[in-house]
């Protein structure tokens, strides 16, 4: 796991679920999951490059882990993942 840098380095164990290959590129928009402490500072950002929303969707919430994380497209908000009772 990285360490709470905010420099925005991308988690290495997540693939970037919707990605396209073969230099489709400009078809991917760029979103950012904030992931935040229990006091709701931000720990770090991930930068997430996907097709659409429902992939940055399906993305962040798997980068849940014991951590709240909220995903964002520029300065529109998408969503607010909380961690289940079993990971907290």
């Amino acid at each position: 796991m990285h360490s709470a840098t905010g420099t925005g380095e991308s988690m290495s164990g997540y693939s970037q679920a919707g990605a396209v290959q073969n230099g489709e590129a400009a078809n991917q928009r760029h979103y950012r999951a904030f992931v935040l402490d229990a006091d709701g500072n931000v720990l770090r950002i991930e930068h997430l490059t996907v097709q659409n929303d429902d992939a940055a969707i399906s993305l962040a919430g798997a980068m849940v882990e014991g951590r709240v994380i909220e995903l964002w497209d520029g300065l529109r908000f998408i969503e607010h993942f909380e961690p289940s009772a079993a990971t907290k």
